[in-house]
C-alpha cells in the first residue's frame, strides 16, 4: 500500500523530466560531437587523396623529365659514335695512305738499287775485262 505522505514517488516524477533532459542534451553533444569527428575524418580524405594526386603528377613530372633526358643522351650518344666512325675512318685513311707512301718510297729504293747495282756490276766487269756480251 502507498503511503499518502510518502513522497518519494512525487520526487521521482519531478525529477524524470530533468533526467530525459539531460540524457537528450548529453545524446545532443554526442551526435554534435560525432559529425564534427566525422566531418574531421571526411576533410583528411581528401587531403590524403589531394596528396595523393599531387604526389601521383610529381611523379608523372620527373618520370617524363627522365624519358626527355635518357632520350637526349641517346642522341648525344650517337652523336658520339658517328663522330668516333668519321675519326676512325679519317685516321684509317691516313695510314692507307702513309703505308702507300712507305711502299712506294721502298720500291723506289729497290729499284733505285737494283739499277746501281746492274750499273756497278756492268762497271765491275768491264774492269775486270769481261763484257756482257760473252
Amino acid at each position: 500500500m502507498s503511503d499518502p505522505h510518502d513522497c518519494t514517488h512525487v520526487t521521482d516524477h519531478a525529477a524524470r523530466p530533468h533526467a530525459d533532459e539531460a540524457v537528450q542534451v548529453e545524446a545532443n553533444i554526442v551526435g554534435a560531437e560525432r559529425r564534427r569527428l566525422d566531418d574531421d575524418i571526411a576533410a583528411a580524405k581528401r587531403r590524403g587523396a589531394a596528396s595523393r594526386q599531387r604526389i601521383e603528377a610529381a611523379e608523372a613530372d620527373i618520370r617524363e623529365a627522365l624519358r626527355a633526358e635518357l632520350s637526349a643522351s641517346r642522341d648525344a650518344l650517337a652523336a658520339i659514335e658517328r663522330q668516333h666512325e668519321v675519326t676512325v675512318a679519317m685516321i684509317r685513311s691516313a695510314a692507307q695512305a702513309e703505308v702507300e707512301r712507305i711502299l712506294a718510297n721502298a720500291r723506289q729504293a729497290v729499284s733505285g738499287s737494283d739499277l746501281r747495282l746492274d750499273h756497278s756490276h756492268q762497271n765491275d766487269s768491264r774492269q775486270d775485262g769481261f763484257s756482257n756480251a760473252e
